[in-house]
């Protein structure tokens, strides 16, 4: 019995187990190879070994492409199909992925699809376990909208004013799987709540954490048209493992995935400009997020406690990473501090065990706290511009980490 293994996506050799023996497989690549460089067949890391990569929505790599080799190319791979989703595009153009590489070259780039449901009808898979009781639906409507919980009943159709306000209905409890769908026929709707989530509930109204005995029910989401996310939209959702946000959709409220235990990537359109404060909070399974180019903002406890994310990229445009917006990636091996960054909050890096490398673009020193980049480990490697080495290692706060601290 032999193991593949490869380098870099490119089979190079096989392992036989019963003699330990290593046979290559062909051309031996140049230059020395260390057993971190590698992984074998049927397993392997969950590091990316490309420089780009192309992900679906549920984090599937479609297709992965070194750096030169992504330079070189004259179109984006296409577009995945599925049932029932109608895919919108990736979220990056080929031109601004290329000036994003250029100009940052120690970064990769994580390119993800965008999709909308191809009736325009959004879409919550759920299972529901025996000895529950009946569960309230519950949205934000500002126009009308028709419920179909998918298993023969009578729709329900349901009307309002107010996207911050729940109008619900109840469903006779049964337990097995359902595909609720949810109509807009006019206006718009919301999935808003608080810390019990206002999608599935104990009650018509509210009840906090006591209505959150439904929030795990959730496994799967696909957007359709009209709706927006709100604050806690979908808090406490622990069993959900992915969604599509379609191209159109331009904010993602604050704690919108917060607890989301299970949710391992994100594909976030570009048509958005904002995530707000605690958005991404306590998601501990979340790998990656691809980012598209123009989204503005890196607020408060964004990513805070996301403790698997490897794949994750500061937008261009920033000026300011909020207090714990990083706090407790231990995952998280390098990231790169685009040049317009001012001010690094509070605790923004801490905890950030596993990174090796910060590499700052700024000329100026960003303005920090003594708490931004507390718990650094002795091998990190802080890169600052050359002319700019001095300025560092003297300013304020900075000047603590002046030994770890390079110019290129």
């Amino acid at each position: 019995m032999s193991t593949t293994v490869t380098y870099k996506g490119t089979e190079i050799a096989s392992v036989e187990n019963e003699t330990k023996t290593l046979k290559t497989a062909g051309t031996w690549v140049e230059g020395d190879i260390t057993l971190t460089d590698v992984t074998s067949g049927g397993g392997g890391s969950s590091e990316p070994s490309n420089d780009v990569n192309f992900i679906d929505y549920d984090g599937t790599i479609v297709k992965s492409y070194t750096r030169a080799d992504f330079m070189a190319l004259n179109a984006l791979p296409d577009n995945p199909s599925h049932d029932g989703l109608t895919a919108q595009g990736w979220n990056w153009t080929l031109a601004d992925a290329k000036t994003q590489l250029t100009e940052y070259p120690h970064d990769g780039l994580t390119i993800g699809q965008m999709y909308v449901t191809d009736d325009g009808k959004t879409r919550l898979y759920v299972h529901f376990q025996e000895g529950r009781t009946s569960p309230y639906f519950g949205i934000g409507v500002n126009g009308t909208v028709v419920v179909d919980w998918g298993d023969g009943s009578e729709p329900s159709t349901l009307t309002g004013t107010s996207l911050i306000n729940a109008t619900t209905t109840q469903h006779e409890y049964r337990a097995g799987d359902y595909v609720i769908s949810v109509d807009v026929t006019s206006g718009t709707a919301s999935f808003f709540g608080n810390s019990g989530t206002y999608a599935l509930t104990k009650t018509a109204a509210s009840a906090g954490s006591a209505s959150a005995v439904y929030a795990a029910s959730i496994r799967k989401i696909e957007l359709g048209t009209n709706f927006t996310l709100g604050p806690y939209a979908f808090c406490n959702c622990y069993s959900l493992t992915s969604i599509t946000i379609p191209s159109g959709v331009t904010t993602i409220d604050g704690y919108a995935f917060y607890s989301c235990y299970s949710l391992t990537n994100i594909v976030i359109p570009n048509s958005l400009n904002s995530i707000i404060s605690s958005a991404f909070y306590y998601c501990y399974s979340l790998i990656r997020i691809s980012i598209p180019k123009d989204m503005a903002n890196v607020n408060n406890y964004l990513f805070d406690d996301c403790r698997s994310l490897i794949d994750v990229r500061i937008p261009n445009d920033v000026t300011t990473i909020g207090s714990n917006a990083f706090y407790n990636c231990h995952s998280l091996t390098s990231i790169t501090i685009p040049s317009g960054v001012t001010t690094i909050g509070n605790y923004a890096f801490a905890s950030c065990y596993g990174m090796k490398h910060y590499y700052l673009l700024p000329t100026t020193p960003p303005t920090i706290r003594g708490t931004s980049f507390s718990s650094i480990q002795s091998d990190c490697v802080i890169h600052v511009p050359a002319e700019s080495l001095e300025a560092y290692k003297t300013a304020s706060n900075w000047s603590t980490h002046a030994s770890k601290m390079v110019g290129e």
